[in-house]
């Protein structure tokens, strides 16, 4: 199992372990780049930091990898085995969504062809001779996870590009920087050559 965790919020509450109640949470930490009173927005000089008021409780993560930084200062709070190299399952569809606005003007209708049918749940049951647009697929991709969806994105990138989506998003993969991520489908499904690590996924 892997796990990437982006902080976001200037202020972030994690309860203790062990306790249930959602009144009286710990603060991990705060973004700041206070001084001496100086409020964030007036202190432009300074970069933001993430100061922490208590260490993460990773007793009860079972996950065999997982990195956890701050969006905003991009500061590492806590990690483990984040260059493990790990099956990424349907995470892999982002690389496939990129690639399709990268690639495929959203306006430009889609032919469903035999080969874009997929079996495996979840999937948006596309037929034969359905058109859609890459919008609408990216849309049912990212909020459904449907397989038939990103596999057509996967062939019509194969056509626009005149490469095999894997050789595409392997070299993609590398121009942005995931050194320790490789790619077989479009999809995601298992397979030794599908993988990606912790601190690859938060890039």
């Amino acid at each position: 199992t892997l796990v990437v965790l982006a902080i976001y919020s200037k202020q972030t509450d994690v309860i203790p372990h062990g306790n249930d109640s959602l009144g009286n949470p710990q603060v991990l930490g705060l973004q700041t780049s206070e001084f001496r009173g100086i409020p964030l927005q007036e202190d432009a000089q300074k970069p933001l930091e993430f100061v922490k008021k208590a260490e993460l409780d990773t007793l009860d993560v079972s996950a065999r990898s997982f990195y956890v930084y701050d969006r905003t200062t991009g500061q590492v709070l806590i990690e483990n085995n984040s260059q493990l190299q790990t099956p990424i399952a349907s995470l892999t569809k982002l690389l496939t969504v990129y690639l399709a606005f990268q690639y495929l003007p959203n306006n430009e209708a889609l032919i469903v062809k035999n080969n874009d049918l997929v079996l495996a749940t979840p999937v948006l049951r596309l037929q034969v001779g359905d058109q859609i647009s890459p919008k609408q697929l990216i849309e049912e991709v990212l909020i459904g996870s449907a397989n038939d969806a990103a596999m057509l994105l996967g062939h019509a990138l194969e056509e626009k590009t005149g490469k095999p989506i894997a050789q595409l998003m392997n070299e993609t993969a590398q121009k942005l920087g995931l050194s320790n991520s490789k790619f077989n489908n479009p999809l995601g499904f298992d397979n030794v050559a599908n993988y990606s690590t912790a601190h690859d996924i938060h890039l």
